[in-house]
């Protein structure tokens, strides 16, 4: 099984993932800028990087520095079906009782 596949896989586009290694700790986490390069271009890049630590202290100073970025704040998604469900829904509730 390789590292992956376990359950602290680095599965989705923006994500930190922190794992007891025999000496230390690893951190696996996404780089944000070959992320964005993956969503302009047809050569697609592993975004994700894996950093090895000594102590807790230093994988939590690691973190502290890289979150915000690593882990951005995605903007909903545009609702395509949004105004057309509400807009049903209304209709279905101003003909209640019509029938």
């Amino acid at each position: 099984m390789s590292r992956y596949d376990a359950p602290c896989a680095v599965n989705s586009m923006t994500s930190i993932c922190i794992e007891r290694i025999q000496n230390g700790f690893t951190v696996t986490a996404t780089d944000p800028k070959i992320a964005a390069e993956n969503e302009k271009s047809s050569k697609w890049k592993d975004s994700r990087r894996e950093y090895r630590f000594d102590s807790v202290a230093a994988v939590c100073k690691f973190i502290e520095k890289i979150a915000e970025e690593a882990l951005p704040v995605d903007p909903a998604p545009p609702d395509p079906f949004g105004k057309a469900f509400d807009a049903a829904v209304k209709a279905t509730s101003d003909n209640d009782g019509d029938e």
